[in-house]
């Protein structure tokens, strides 16, 4: 029997999606891994670890991250700075303002002055995201952690015309997504943490006036900074001085 066009079109789509569906049950089987320990470095179950941890005084948790993943196939860059509340060195909570760095542009067709233009329009996502992590692994040197984060903000397309103008290219709609992943963090020094982490952006609301698929892998680059630790070192070194 021929294959029909549809047919090779299907297996076409298939094979295209082939890596995505691998890295997804690479990411489902590490985090499986880790929730099916179900007990912390200690040997204590979890979910008593993270009730117990909100009794204590929490610490000012500040930081930036910068994550790595693709819209459409193209490498996309977001930064983010996110400032929480950090209980026992156990369960971080906050909330943090994200934003795509990287230029996503494709040629549109838009209507300025009555007029029809080619522009070359970029795409712009901005969003705030409520995030809760859990360190289920702790040294001085080493931290381990899942954490995970809602997003919720607006996408739109926005160009510069002939004459310089920037209009906007789409309607601003709301998106929103969920971000689980798995992060490491090695500290140099004991108030400045670097890490890296994969996981998932899972779309659950999109922007229908923009074609772009938000569902991606992400790459965390992360920079810690312990403001706690920091503080607690210079005034115990002000009173030896």
């Amino acid at each position: 029997m021929k294959k029909t066009v549809e047919d090779t079109k299907n297996s076409i789509q298939l094979k295209s999606k082939m890596p995505l569906l691998l890295v997804k049950g690479i990411f489902v089987i590490w985090i499986l891994g880790n929730s099916t320990l179900g007990y912390t470095q200690s040997g204590e179950p979890f979910i008593d670890t993270i009730k117990s941890s909100f009794y204590i005084k929490p610490k000012l948790d500040l930081r930036a991250d910068a994550r790595t993943s693709f819209i459409s196939t193209k490498p996309a860059r977001i930064f983010g700075l996110k400032l929480g509340l950090n209980f026992n060195d156990k369960v971080q909570v906050g909330v943090g303002y994200n934003w795509l760095i990287s230029d996503i542009k494709k040629d549109r067709k838009i209507v300025i002055n009555g007029s029809i233009e080619l522009v070359d329009s970029r795409l712009l996502l901005q969003y705030v995201s409520p995030y809760f992590e859990y360190t289920y692994y702790n040294s001085p040197k080493l931290e381990l952690s899942i954490p995970v984060m809602l997003g919720l903000g607006y996408s739109r397309y926005t160009a510069a015309s002939s004459f310089y103008q920037f209009v906007p290219d789409s309607k601003k709609n709301v998106v929103m997504f969920y971000e689980p992943y798995s992060v490491g963090i090695y500290k140099p020094i004991p108030w400045v943490g670097i890490g890296f982490g994969v996981g998932y952006r899972l779309l659950f609301i999109g922007n229908k006036s923009i074609s772009e698929n938000l569902n991606s892998p992400i790459y965390v680059f992360k920079l810690k900074l312990l403001v706690g630790v920091l503080y607690r070192g210079m005034k115990s070194k002000i009173k030896k001085d």
